[in-house]
């Protein structure tokens, strides 16, 4: 790797850097922690290590990337932005349809665990005894579904 090579992922890194804070300040919401520690690796993939196209994006040989660190997604946004378009604009993460309301999905989570507890106050205990003791997995699976959905639907 030159010199060059390493000045543009340093430059790109830093862009990154810059683009998601303006995007999380944007939203108003978010944290820069999960984005942040893995913008040098996504800027060195980017830059020297994945074989992409901007312009081909969609070229069969490309390589692939898989993020399975949900919050390091603007990140990842960034990089694919600056990399394929040169967005410089920060990312506008409250234009989807709608935006939630934190005081809704709040209810919603209390209402939930509510509900949940309603569910194993209505566990048979004595029949997930019963299928524990026999090792039973899909009675117990049985148990537990037939206390979620109110009625006995499953028998075992």
């Amino acid at each position: 790797m030159t010199d060059a090579n390493i000045k543009e992922i340093a430059d790109l890194a830093r862009d990154v850097r810059l683009q998601v804070l303006q995007t999380i300040k944007n939203a108003g919401m978010g944290h820069i922690g999960g984005d942040f520690s893995v913008t040098d690796i996504l800027a060195t993939l980017f830059s020297a290590v994945l074989k992409v196209d901007p312009k081909n994006p969609n070229k069969e040989d490309r390589d692939r990337l898989i993020l399975s660190k949900g919050h390091a997604a603007v990140s990842l946004y960034s990089v694919l932005a600056l990399r394929s378009i040169n967005w410089s604009d920060p990312i506008l993460l409250d234009q989807f349809p709608f935006r939630e309301d934190p005081v809704r999905v709040l209810t919603r989570s209390i209402e939930i665990i509510k509900y949940l507890e309603e569910v194993c106050d209505r566990i048979d205990i004595t029949e997930l005894n019963q299928a524990r003791n026999a090792q039973d997995a899909l009675a117990a699976q049985a148990t537990i579904w037939n206390a979620l959905m109110k009625e006995k639907r499953f028998t075992r």
